[in-house]
């Protein structure tokens, strides 16, 4: 069946929804991103996706893992935050898939797993769900793609496991379920590249929108010279798109191009290929840039890790804008790219019997040595546990350190000058993996009136209270209280079992969040939460402008790119506000989005959404 159309504004929506409706049936819940930002999952999303009962793993590249030690608190702890390693290039797919035995929810885009990514960029996403009697096929791919990917990614431990389990989930429930929607494929650059993968022209029309290409356009003139487009349209935004502007302006001047200035304040991160042959508009979405490493190259040949996705769609997803002049684009400033980490690059540190075990994301060139904080400890408070010799990728330290620990690489250089690397935080399987069950429960068979009806039920029941009480703490010696009636009020002792704690703050967080569990508990509201509120709830008297700690471009009106694979295509002209993670109120719909999502059998076609705060990450 086919859903009625719906706003989508970000995964958190969908988190939300599940959260909402599907009462703790999640198994796993997998967040793979290019940045992951921890301090903002933890604050937004990881209490109501602990509260499907799904255990939570988050994967980023380990290059760009530049997470503040005083925003992250449950990591290694109440979930498995991971890192990945493509041995050089970028590990740059970005993909949340929620699975249980039976249903699942698959988002597959272009936003990073921050801020930005889910609530201030304008982001394409592209939506799959399994449920009732139907799967869409694409839902077979993606279960091979997350089974081989080890083969050419180097993870943190745990990370392996976490893959394989959501890809035998999604297997199961494919294979107990009617294919549906062939024409939607998923394409990556695990074996071959990407582009390898599109069709062959000539097409009627060719558009294409990227926030990325490359130094020479190299990716832009494969992709004309392969769908020989009748009509070509490229749309950029003035200042924002990092583009060669004179290569691109001679490629659109080859073709005989139109150029579309996008000059909407909200930066905009989603990456579009689409084309129109016989009658039928397809579009390309999901993680590639228009640069050689995401499309040209395949990961064995030095390429980036990427994940797209190819849809039918009804309307053109390009967005809005003025038409320009090509020869503009030769006056487009270079923009920065995001810098990778130089230093050493540590992948995790996993809890073992013997004390921590090390991995590196490649082995060191020369001496370095490990450094330890503990998690009780404050985040600049460093010692030194072991030193690592040089040539090793994997090794077992004897240090005691609790889950949730920081530990880093330091290496010295000959005048002295130490370099330090990513930190990584130390993980507890057991408690990582740990899933937020319902309790068992039980229907009552006695009813209060009953027992007034039999006898030998009161006897049991006065019986069982009496074991009750014998089974109480006993209040401890000359510690008492009396409450307002002269009576003695017994206190337990607290439980010093900080597990046991962790645990009851995982609960209330998975009811009520994070945000308003601290406010419980009378707890500062973290920096990135603060500015969060002041984003999406601007006080009364501001209309939502900008103040001097928020950015304008965070404050501007959200448009959405959603992703659907039934049949619609939908890109709201002006949708309203970004919804407030904490809530996930979702996007107003425009008149003309008529997109439906997927059910059971079918994915949502890709749809511009409006997630997170502005970030120049791929």
């Amino acid at each position: 069946m086919v859903e009625p159309p719906t706003a989508f504004a970000s995964p958190l929506t969908l988190i939300l929804d599940e959260e909402r409706t599907g009462g703790r049936s999640l198994e796993e819940a997998l967040f793979l991103s290019f940045t992951a930002d921890l301090g903002f999952f933890e604050e937004v999303a990881l209490g109501v996706t602990q509260a499907t009962g799904a255990r939570v793993t988050v994967a980023g590249d380990v290059s760009m893992a530049r997470n503040d030690p005083r925003s992250v608190r449950r990591a290694g702890r109440s979930y498995l935050a991971g890192l990945a390693y493509a041995h050089g290039p970028a590990f740059h797919p970005k993909l949340m898939v929620l699975a249980g035995p039976e249903h699942a929810t698959i988002a597959l885009g272009s936003g990073n797993t921050t801020l930005a990514g889910w609530q201030a960029n304008a982001e394409l996403w592209t939506v799959l769900r399994v449920d009732g009697e139907q799967s869409p096929t694409a839902v077979l791919e993606l279960s091979a793609w997350l089974r081989d990917l080890p083969e050419k990614v180097r993870f943190s431990a745990g990370v392996p496991q976490a893959l394989g389990r959501v890809a035998a989930l999604l297997d199961r429930l494919h294979r107990d379920r009617t294919p549906t929607a062939p024409q939607v494929c998923i394409v990556s650059s695990l074996r071959s590249p990407i582009i390898e993968q599109l069709p062959q022209g000539p097409v009627d029309e060719l558009a294409v929108f990227a926030p990325f290409y490359d130094r020479r356009s190299m990716a832009l003139r494969r992709l004309l010279e392969r769908f020989r487009p009748s009509r070509f349209t490229l749309a950029y935004q003035p200042g924002l798109s990092a583009l060669d502007g004179p290569s691109v302006a001679a490629l659109v001047k080859e073709y005989d191009g139109r150029v579309i200035s996008d000059n909407d304040q909200r930066y905009r991160h989603g990456k579009l290929v689409e084309w129109v042959s016989e009658g039928q508009r397809w579009a390309l979405t999901g993680s590639p840039n228009l640069s050689a490493a995401a499309l040209l190259l395949s990961q064995g040949d030095g390429g980036n890790c990427e994940l797209g996705i190819i849809t039918p769609i009804t309307t053109t997803l390009l967005p809005d804008g003025t038409d320009e002049p090509a020869a503009r684009l030769n006056t487009a400033p270079p923009l920065p790219r995001p810098i990778a980490s130089s230093g050493p690059l540590l992948l995790g540190a996993l809890r073992v019997p013997d004390g921590l075990e090390i991995s590196m994301a490649r082995p060191l060139p020369d001496t370095a040595h490990l450094e330890l904080s503990q998690a009780a400890a404050p985040p600049e408070s460093w010692e030194r546990i072991a030193e690592i010799p040089p040539g090793q990728a994997t090794l077992t330290v004897t240090a005691p350190a609790d889950a949730g620990s920081r530990v880093r690489l330091v290496v010295v250089d000959s005048d002295g000058v130490p370099s330090f690397g990513n930190i990584v935080f130390v993980v507890d399987p057991d408690r990582a993996l740990r899933r937020m069950t319902p309790p068992q429960s039980q229907a009552p068979t006695t009813r209060p009136p009953d027992l007034f009806a039999d006898p030998r039920l009161a006897e049991r029941f006065l019986g069982d209270l009496e074991t009750l009480r014998t089974g109480l703490t006993p209040t401890p010696a000359g510690v008492s209280a009396s409450s307002s009636t002269g009576g003695a009020v017994a206190t337990a002792p607290l439980d010093g079992d900080e597990d046991g704690w962790e645990r009851y703050l995982d609960e209330c967080a998975g009811r009520v969040g994070h945000p308003l569990t601290r406010f419980a508990l009378g707890s500062p509201c973290p920096p990135t939460s603060a500015r969060l509120f002041r984003i999406c709830c601007p006080s009364p008297g501001t209309s939502g402008s900008p103040t001097t700690s928020t950015p304008p471009s965070m404050m501007t009106t959200p448009r959405a790119w959603r992703q659907s694979t039934t049949a619609r295509q939908s890109m709201p002209k002006r949708a309203a506000p970004p919804p407030c993670p904490t809530f996930g109120r979702p996007t107003r719909k425009s008149a003309v989005d008529t997109g439906a999502g997927w059910s059971a059998s079918s994915p949502s076609l890709p749809t511009w959404a409006l997630p997170s705060a502005c970030s120049s990450s791929g």
